[in-house]
């Protein structure tokens, strides 16, 4: 749906506009990824029903308390950050920010609810609704007020549209759960999941900042139309991530949790072979032929972006492959493996654009050492799961929803 949308909008709209989306949704998904301080990770490896949506809660409660200090940051600090990223156009956006922030932190327990209860439709017609809505919207709107605003209230409605299609699909029961659950519950469950907000939020974070982060950088560093081009070229490679791969990941962590060590071994190794094959197929042409598809797909204008989404093929192909197979460190209890390969990707982010910056480098360079970087990073991660899934002897289990 997004890139069946894409060619339209990059003919709506221009690169600047393109750069405001491209950095309001990096924050979106940056401050998006912790605001429910991952309790709905315990959501599907809940032990009963009940802790099940205790879960639910804990996130939900968590996701307006975040929520309500992005709300305080925007207010007093929104304009000092559209100052330094160089688009004043920004200022005028980032009041969306909350509710997007809400519409996406509260569609995250509902999501691992459905898939919990064996809703793969609901959880795949919800991603579509939402990519479906964000073009139409975007669309629309590029026709009858071709701004970045236009963008920015598409990419807030189409995250809406996705709540709303999650919350129709909650089943009475589990409401009448939730109607049941008391304060002890609630805060017991929160309690002994410490490690969902002390590792996994940290991890978290700190991968939001890998993978989303450059584009507020590249604005910073150059201007709003290079931000742009980059955020297109990430906009077009993101796509089967967010589709296949995220979706992936949950029903892995699910299925998972139920297993032992040996077919947990087997899930592994099918999972990273299908996605490597199945990515290689779907990147493939645009490291082949990148600048050529993207000026005849989006326009002469964009191929630019063509190139540097040949330089970001394989680091989002890394990504595409890791993704489920990052749920091991879940099952398995070792978030703080999980969280220390993370912190040495960030450091290596640091280093790319922190040379990109000091050594006066053009955007197409320092984008190439952002790429090689991050796939380092995503290939460190990827090889202590495998480690971690290959030596644990301990069966997977499915623990209680606090952990």
């Amino acid at each position: 749906m997004l890139l069946v949308f894409s060619p339209i909008l990059t003919r709506l709209y221009d690169p600047v506009d393109f750069g405001a989306l491209a950095v309001f949704s990096s924050l979106t998904a940056i401050i998006g990824g912790i605001v429910t301080l991952r309790y709905e990770f315990a959501v599907p490896i809940a032990t009963t029903a009940e802790h099940a949506a205790a879960a639910v809660a804990v996130a939900a409660l968590s996701c307006f308390s975040m929520v309500g200090l992005t709300t305080i940051g925007v207010m007093n600090w929104g304009g000092s950050l559209a100052a330094w990223v160089q688009m004043p156009v920004l200022d005028d956006v980032l009041g969306l920010l909350p509710l997007a922030l809400l519409m996406s932190g509260l569609s995250q327990p509902l999501d691992y609810w459905s898939i919990r209860n064996n809703s793969v439709r609901l959880n795949a017609a919800s991603r579509l609704v939402l990519f479906g809505s964000q073009g139409l919207v975007q669309a629309v709107l590029g026709l009858l007020w071709p701004t970045a605003l236009g963008l920015v209230v598409g990419y807030v409605v189409g995250y809406t549209s996705r709540f709303l299609v999650l919350l129709g699909g909650v089943r009475r029961a589990d409401w009448q759960r939730l109607a049941r659950l008391d304060r002890t519950t609630i805060i017991g469950v929160a309690r002994r999941g410490w490690h969902y907000p002390t590792f996994a939020t940290g991890s978290t974070f700190l991968q939001g900042l890998n993978n989303f982060v450059p584009a507020i950088l590249v604005a910073a560093m150059y201007d709003a139309a290079t931000a742009g081009m980059f955020g297109l070229a990430q906009r077009v490679l993101v796509v089967p991530i967010r589709l296949v791969s995220a979706a992936a990941s949950q029903v892995f962590l699910d299925e998972a949790a139920r297993l032992d060590h040996q077919a947990l071994r087997r899930l592994r190794n099918v999972t990273v072979t299908s996605f490597l094959v199945l990515g290689l197929v779907v990147m493939g042409p645009v490291l082949l032929a990148g600048p050529w598809l993207f000026a005849v797909g989006f326009g002469e204008a964009w191929r630019e972006a063509g190139t540097m989404a040949q330089l970001l093929v394989v680091p989002q192909l890394a990504r595409f492959v890791l993704m489920p197979v990052s749920q091991t460190f879940n099952v398995l209890g070792r978030m703080d493996l999980d969280l220390v390969t993370v912190v040495i990707g960030t450091g290596l982010l640091a280093v790319a654009f922190g040379f990109g910056a000091t050594l006066g480098w053009s955007p197409l360079a320092t984008i190439a050492a952002y790429a090689f970087a991050t796939t380092v990073g995503q290939l460190l991660t990827l090889i202590v799961a495998w480690w971690l899934t290959q030596n644990n002897r301990a069966a997977a289990r499915r623990p209680d929803a606090s952990g």
